[in-house]
């Protein structure tokens, strides 16, 4: 065991704690043990002839499955110096994430969602300069981006979707992952601007910082992401005009390889003689921010 380079048990039914001995197989380069509470995918026909599939966990009042238990992101995680590829998501992993995964210096792949990991994520995360894909969705997580996340140079999806106590500003070192093309932010309680410093991220290609607690105006630089098909402003304190240069976006993805346009914002009246919060002549669903609800209008 001592060799072994890969540890492959995804898309199980395994539960209860995970061994502590397999922190010592210091040789092992990817561990996927995802997915133990997975039940399937509910999938179903939406309007427009597209089909949603959505990931079903398992229920932890009526499912005596809820994958791998413990904290496998303690102090022993530094232990495999080795890892590249880790993908822990959908088990049932709790407590803080350790400053010791800043010894893993070759990892690759983060993959942490859907658990119940706690705390903030710590700095030394930042060490890990070859990092591309951090998925933290749907934990417990609280306290602030880093504020360096900006050295991760090498990072191309960023999500802490569905925390929601995580908190504070999106860190101005953030604006300088020029490899960015996934940003997910949503449903957090993040606040302060988008600033004009997003153009800088060309590769772009989907925003999602809905249900948070930003303000101010949609900035006209977004429109330089010109990969950029996906976006989702909705349920936050936005005002003003959704920018022109955004809109002119929809004209560019008409000669390329991306499957539709999905502009969302606060663009719903709150009632017939009122404006919206948002003014918005190109998305293709709009909110109203004192209902949440929302409808296609495109």
């Amino acid at each position: 065991m001592k060799v072994l380079e890969e540890l492959h048990l995804e898309s199980n039914s395994f539960s209860g704690i995970f061994p502590e001995q397999l922190y010592d197989l210091s040789n092992l380069v990817t561990v996927n043990i995802g997915f133990q509470k997975f039940n399937g995918w509910n999938c179903s026909r939406s309007d427009g002839g597209t089909v949603d599939m959505v990931f079903r966990m398992g229920d932890p009042e009526n499912d005596d499955n809820l994958g791998f238990e413990g904290n496998f992101l303690s102090y022993a995680i530094g232990n495999m110096h080795g890892l590249q590829n880790l993908a822990i998501e959908g088990n049932s992993f709790k407590g803080s994430i350790s400053s010791e995964i800043g010894k893993l210096s070759g990892l690759v792949h983060l993959g942490a969602a859907w658990n119940f990991f706690s705390g903030s994520i710590p700095t030394e995360v930042t060490k890990l300069q070859k990092l591309t894909k951090l998925f933290l969705e749907e934990n417990d997580l609280t306290g602030k981006i880093p504020e360096a996340i900006g050295r991760i140079k090498s990072l191309e999806s960023f999500s802490v979707w569905q925390n929601r106590d995580m908190t504070g500003t999106i860190p101005d070192s953030l604006y300088d992952l020029a490899s960015l093309d996934h940003l997910n932010l949503a449903e957090n309680n993040f606040h302060g601007i988008l600033s004009s410093r997003i153009g800088k991220l060309s590769k772009l290609e989907i925003l999602s910082i809905h249900n948070n607690q930003f303000s101010g105006t949609i900035p006209s630089e977004l429109g330089l992401c010109d990969r950029l098909y996906f976006i989702q402003v909705d349920r936050n304190n936005f005002d003003g005009s959704f920018p022109e240069e955004v809109c002119q976006l929809q004209e560019l993805t008409i000669f390329t390889e991306v499957p539709s346009i999905h502009f969302k914002a606060d663009c719903l009246p709150i009632n017939e003689t009122s404006l919206p919060l948002l003014q918005c002549d190109c998305c293709n669903t709009c909110c109203d921010t004192t209902t949440g609800q929302c409808k296609n209008v495109n």
